[in-house]
């Protein structure tokens, strides 16, 4: 088990999640969301890349329009 925090909230995960995985299993919308990895912005190309970690931080935002 690993834990990471999402949104300031500790979630333990199973090893070997990518980050496309765990957006998936989230339910999220990945048209439309930002992701900030270990306080980094990460573009989509890159998350199943990302293979999560014990200590990784996430910060997931929903893009808003409007006028």
């Amino acid at each position: 088990m690993l834990e990471i925090k999402i949104n300031g909230v500790v979630y333990r995960l199973n090893q070997g999640v990518t980050l496309t995985q765990l957006l998936t299993f989230l339910k999220c919308k990945l048209a439309g969301i930002a992701v900030e990895y270990n306080y980094k912005i990460v573009k989509q190309e890159f998350w199943s890349k990302i293979l999560l970690k014990t200590g990784d931080n996430l910060e997931i935002v929903t893009v808003v329009g409007g006028g």
